[in-house]
């Protein structure tokens, strides 16, 4: 993959790493039903783990990749729960969401493969 989507890749990490921590700190106090807690945990992991992948990838540390799949993970989950816990969505629309936050994480993981550290 290109700078370019390598440098995108990397901000999405930081992005999500942000309002991760931010929507973690915003939500946890408002969170009223098990799936509101759980989708503000997810965030939250997502936060962290977005930093941490993002911080491991600029380094090229080995476990990055590992990182990389809870911040996915995370990311996935707290996408289709989000619609269905905070804003009482069908169950399609959770789905959607989640697949598309699956494919958002694949789309960050492409630009990101080239600055993971590989074992020799």
């Amino acid at each position: 993959m290109s700078k370019i989507g390598t440098v995108l890749a990397l901000a999405f990490l930081l992005v999500t790493g942000a309002s991760g921590g931010q929507g973690f700190v915003s939500d946890w106090s408002q969170a009223a039903t098990l799936g509101q807690t759980l989708c503000t945990v997810c965030v939250g992991f997502m936060g962290l783990l977005g930093v941490g992948s993002a911080v491991g990838a600029m380094y090229r540390r080995g476990w990055t990749g590992g990182v990389m799949v809870g911040w996915g993970l995370s990311l996935t989950l707290a996408s289709g729960l989000a619609p269905v816990a905070w804003a009482d969505a069908g169950i399609a629309s959770g789905t959607a969401s989640a697949a598309l936050g699956a494919g958002l994480a694949a789309l960050t993981y492409l630009g990101i493969r080239g600055r993971l550290a590989r074992s020799s």
